[in-house]
């Protein structure tokens, strides 16, 4: 049995010889076998049979009661005497693999009390639980996505073009082009301190939600890596598309609580070491308040371009190599190489306009142009680089990244 059989035929063959409940559940919380002859007393136990996992109401309970840092810290067979979450004693035992939390069992104390002689049965059951929790560990772990290093290695930057290989990146099937949104979650809230169990059950519900993303655990972090369809082959726009995915992780947020962090859009695999620093930068700033004047509530799902002008100002000096990766794509950068290609000299007109604070009659004035001209040539070169002079901190952020331009990017 030890060799072929499962966990649910090793707790049927101990149930009358424990005598009480029994659960057993995995990293991401899913019921794997339980003492189908012997029914549990609490609501805990119950919810966990009825749905063959513990729901996001349960795993409520266990931050409430702060069960995720007590497992964390719990050695061995241990006794709790005043459960939390039932009128009975129980017995937990977790299984940890090199560390990390894998399986869980937990023996409540509703049939039969707890005694020495019963503890001693536990122990040699859990003993011989040990033999399939090994078995499964080992068949897991070789079992992971694919995608798992390349992605790790595209996101750390170790993996760049000139030590890439192609058929790397086509077995994870990333493409070196493509429209990439990179999202990354902390569950609780954004200060990665989670206990690697709610970290696995919410890895095991993002893949649930997500399953035809890239996710990770990368580091204290969840990564989440959206990859676009290709232009021409019928799917939605790459700004449809992120905005799709928000809505859905909000949605997500919503259930299962947690932080996120969102990247711009990046077109390169190589790009994606930025699009994650942009993400976790965007992480940091969702659970606190922006050290600027906010527009509106912080959104569930905090996109990077939300608090960029937040970066410029306070992030930058930490990271100069995101500072200049996003100055070099910025509206700014964009506008000022056209102009050189054009001999136009649209970024002129804009920086005159938003010196002025908009008032279209001093700028004109100033630029020598007819006021209506000014106004038709910046409603042009809004719709052309997207920009959004309504919103105060796009015009702050877009007269910083002109400074440091002017400045030869110094802070």
């Amino acid at each position: 049995m030890l060799q072929n059989g499962s966990y649910q035929h090793l707790i049927d063959c101990s149930e009358d010889i424990l005598g009480n409940f029994i659960s057993l559940t995995d990293l991401s919380f899913r019921l794997l076998g339980w003492t189908r002859g012997i029914m549990p007393d609490d609501e805990v136990s119950r919810r966990l049979v009825e749905k063959g996992y513990h729901d996001a109401e349960t795993i409520e309970v266990f931050r409430e009661h702060r069960l995720f840092d007590i497992w964390e810290r719990q050695g061995g067979l241990t006794v709790y005497e005043e459960s939390l979450t039932a009128q009975t004693e129980s017995a937990s035992y977790i299984f940890r693999m090199q560390g990390t939390y894998f399986v869980h069992v937990i023996m409540r104390f509703n049939r039969r009390a707890r005694t020495a002689a019963l503890m001693d049965t536990f122990d040699i059951f859990i003993a011989h639980l040990e033999t399939l929790v090994r078995r499964d560990w080992r068949e897991r772990r070789g079992g992971g996505p694919v995608y798992t290093r390349t992605l790790a290695g595209l996101l750390s930057g170790k993996l760049t073009e000139s030590t890439a290989i192609g058929e790397e990146l086509a077995v994870a099937g990333i493409r070196r082009e493509a429209s990439f949104t990179v999202l990354v979650f902390s569950p609780g809230d954004s200060s990665g301190r989670a206990a690697a169990s709610e970290r696995h059950y919410f890895m095991s519900r993002l893949e649930g939600e997500f399953p035809d993303e890239k996710i990770i655990e990368y580091g204290s972090t969840l990564v989440l890596v959206h990859q676009g369809v290709p232009t021409g082959d019928g799917g939605a726009s790459p700004g449809e598309a992120r905005a799709d995915l928000l809505s859905r992780t909000s949605l997500f947020l919503n259930l299962h609580r947690g932080a996120c962090g969102c990247s711009d859009i990046v077109d390169s695999a190589f790009d994606l070491r930025f699009a994650y620093q942009q993400a976790c930068f965007a992480l940091s700033r969702s659970a606190v308040p922006p050290r600027m004047p906010a527009e509106g509530a912080v959104p569930l799902v905090l996109p990077f371009d939300a608090c960029y002008l937040d970066f410029l100002l306070f992030g930058r000096e930490e990271n100069r190599d995101l500072d200049l990766f996003c100055r070099m794509r910025g509206p700014v950068a964009r506008i000022a190489r056209d102009d050189e290609a054009e001999g136009s000299g649209n970024l002129e007109v804009i920086v005159t306009y938003l010196s002025y604070e908009r008032r279209a009659t001093q700028a004109a004035k100033a630029l020598y142009l007819h006021r209506n001209s000014l106004l038709y040539r910046i409603d042009a070169l809004q719709r052309r680089y997207e920009l959004d002079l309504d919103s105060c901190a796009f015009r702050q952020a877009f007269l910083i990244e002109y400074d440091l331009m002017v400045r030869g990017g110094r802070g």
